[in-house]
C-alpha cells in the first residue's frame, strides 16, 4: 500500500482567539478509511492496528466492507454513535490520538469521503457553548465548519494531527456535530 501524506498550507490567519494557527498540518491519508454499508457509504479512521473508528450510524445493522472486504463489528455504543470495526488487514500506521476533547476557539479538521467518492479536508472551529445540551444529541460537541455526506465516522484531527474526535453529522448551513474521544469510553469515559 503506497503511504502518502497530505500537507494542508493554511497561511497565518487568525484563528477566533487571534492567535496564529500552524501554516502547515499533516495527516497520513492511509488513516482515513471508506466504509461502504450496503446503501450508506461514510469514513472511519484507523485506530490500531486493523481497528478503525467510525459513526454507530454508518455501520448499525448493515454489512460493510473497507476495500471491497467484509468488516466485523467489534464494538457499537449507539447512543454515542461510536462504532470500532476490524479489518481483514492490519496497519502499522494510525492518527495518534488526544484526549483533550475541544476547545473554544481552536482549529480543527474534518477529514472523510464526501458524496462517499472524494477525499476531502474541511476546517473546523470549536465554538463558545461547545457541548451540546439537548438530550437526544447528548454528549455531542458543536464546531463551526461545513461537512458534507460521506464524511461521518472521519477523523476530527487538531493542529497537531492528532485524533480528537469523529464527525457524527452537518446541518449544511455551517455547523458540525462531533463526537470527542473523551466522552468515549476510548479515554475512560470522562
Amino acid at each position: 500500500m503506497k503511504r502518502a501524506f497530505l500537507a494542508l498550507l493554511l497561511g497565518a490567519a487568525p484563528a477566533p482567539t487571534n492567535e496564529a494557527i500552524p501554516s502547515l498540518f499533516f495527516i497520513e491519508l492511509d488513516t482515513v478509511e471508506r466504509i461502504v454499508c450496503e446503501t450508506v457509504v461514510g469514513s472511519g479512521v484507523r485506530i490500531d492496528g486493523n481497528l478503525v473508528l467510525t459513526a454507530d450510524h454508518v455501520v448499525a445493522g448493515r454489512a460493510c466492507t473497507i476495500d471491497d472486504v467484509p468488516v466485523e463489528l467489534v464494538h457499537e455504543d449507539g447512543a454515542r454513535d461510536i462504532a470500532i470495526v476490524r479489518t481483514a488487514a492490519a496497519s502499522s500506521i494510525r492518527v495518534p490520538p488526544t484526549c483533550a476533547g475541544f476547545v473554544t476557539g481552536f482549529s480543527y479538521f474534518a477529514v472523510g469521503f464526501a458524496h462517499g467518492r472524494k477525499l476531502v479536508v474541511q476546517r473546523l472551529h470549536g465554538t463558545d457553548g461547545i457541548e451540546i445540551r439537548d438530550e437526544a444529541l447528548r454528549g455531542l460537541s458543536q464546531l463551526r465548519g461545513l461537512v458534507f455526506p460521506g464524511m461521518s465516522g472521519g477523523p476530527i484531527v487538531d493542529e497537531a494531527g492528532q485524533l480528537v474526535g469523529i464527525v457524527s453529522a452537518g446541518n449544511g448551513s455551517g455547523l458540525t456535530l462531533s463526537r470527542a474521544l473523551n466522552k468515549t469510553k476510548l479515554c475512560g469515559d470522562r
